[in-house]
């Protein structure tokens, strides 16, 4: 579900607003955003009976895009851009944040719903090893969230109109692709170093 959960918590919400801004106040537009993700999040819970990992940081940043749009976005079209950033912000702080719980955001997504998912994930998050490499992969990918949402902050108030709906466009789904990118290829680098060392016994990330 992890994928599914970032096209459509973190790719989908900047391309229906790219749409619907042309068409309705800032605050509607957003709204609009917020629709994918109530029906992931109505799929998750009647499936696991929980609520989805970036689904759930999404909906927070969504809620405060309406308020804050609505509020103070309809006189100030450089407030009403702002907005744009809140759900890539929250989850770029849910990933930092994960870093605090007993399991980080990563090594969750790693564990699947599977029995034997479960147990062979369990068994990796003994090894330091392990722990360290889904933990440097979280700071990876919430340095960049939060990276990217100043970048399009800033250009909301900066750059122009029309240019500003390719930029928040662009940067909101090219973020999440190419640091998915960077992660697949990290992981490679993590198996190539395991299979070399043929005097460790510590796994690394086998996702």
């Amino acid at each position: 579900m992890g994928r599914i959960d970032i096209l459509i918590s973190i790719i989908a919400p900047p391309v229906i607003y790219s749409i619907a801004s042309n068409q309705v106040p800032s605050w509607q537009a957003y709204l609009y955003c917020s629709i994918p993700i109530f029906l992931l999040l109505l799929w998750e819970f009647y499936q696991t009976h929980t609520l989805g990992l970036f689904a759930t940081p999404t909906i927070i940043g969504i809620t405060a895009q309406v308020v804050v749009a609505y509020v103070w976005g309809s006189s100030n079209q450089g407030v009403a851009n702002l907005c744009i950033v809140f759900p890539q912000a929250c989850v770029g702080i849910m990933w930092l944040l994960s870093l605090t719980w007993k399991r980080n955001a990563i090594a969750l997504l790693a564990r699947g719903d599977t029995p034997e998912s479960i147990a062979e994930s369990d068994a990796r998050w003994q090894y330091p090893g392990y722990r360290w490499a889904t933990a440097f992969m979280c700071i990876v990918w919430g340095i960049s969230f939060l990276s990217a949402a100043t970048v399009v902050a800033i250009c909301g108030f900066l750059a122009p109109q029309s240019a500003f709906t390719g930029i928040q466009l662009g940067v909101g789904i090219g973020t999440p692709v190419l640091v998915g990118v960077w992660q697949y290829f990290y992981i490679l680098h993590l198996k190539k170093r395991a299979a070399q060392a043929a005097t460790s016994q510590e796994p690394f990330v086998q996702s």
